[in-house]
């Protein structure tokens, strides 16, 4: 398996659950971004005005946890929860 999004320099896979979803990171030009990688698809994960964003594990539910580095150089943790099709 190649985990390298279009543009990326350097890719990490981190974590990957029963439903073969992959997190990790990537860097390209313009920084490192989390990344999910499902079925051929990447998705990148960034936090909103991060100056790095990493993914680090996914259970099963599809949660994901990972950390960034914020506006003022101090490193943070955060939790995504996944968007269910069909859910409102």
């Amino acid at each position: 398996l190649s985990l390298d999004p279009p543009g990326a320099s350097a890719t990490v896979g981190q974590g990957i659950n029963e439903r073969s979803q992959v997190v990790g990171s990537y860097t390209d030009a313009r920084g490192t971004h989390g990344l999910v990688y499902e079925a051929g698809v990447f998705t990148p994960l960034d936090v909103p005005s991060a100056t790095r964003t990493d993914a680090k594990a996914i259970n099963n539910a599809g949660l994901i946890v990972g950390t960034y580095v914020d506006s003022q150089g101090q490193g943070r943790g955060w939790l995504a929860t996944p968007i269910r099709q069909g859910r409102r």
